[in-house]
């Protein structure tokens, strides 16, 4: 089940708080060299589906924001995007795979 955040900070500061840090004191860098894939994105090899949908999960797609910061642990990176009428956060884990908080 996905969290709702109202804004892309509240998302930065719940994933800085459940990585045990406090989140005023957390620097997040802004990369771009990472996107999260959403159970929406088959639809767009689907030749069924119309292309106003497929503008949609695009434009999704395009809106999300990659960061970085640092743990104890070493460097973690989330990804924040668009969801509902606020955002979604995903944990980017070793291995690649992405988890929503």
């Amino acid at each position: 089940m996905s969290r709702e955040f109202s804004s892309v900070e509240e998302a930065k500061h719940y994933a800085a708080a459940m990585a045990g840090l406090d989140p005023d004191k957390v620097t997040f860098e802004e990369v771009s060299n990472l996107k999260v894939s959403t159970i929406a994105d088959h639809l767009l090899s689907d030749p069924k589906t119309p292309e106003r949908v497929k503008a949609s999960i695009r434009k999704r797609r395009k809106a999300q924001k990659v960061f970085k910061f640092m743990t104890p642990n070493g460097e973690a990176k989330i990804v924040i995007g668009p969801f509902r009428d606020g955002f979604d956060c995903w944990a980017i884990g070793e291995n690649g795979f992405a988890m929503s908080f």
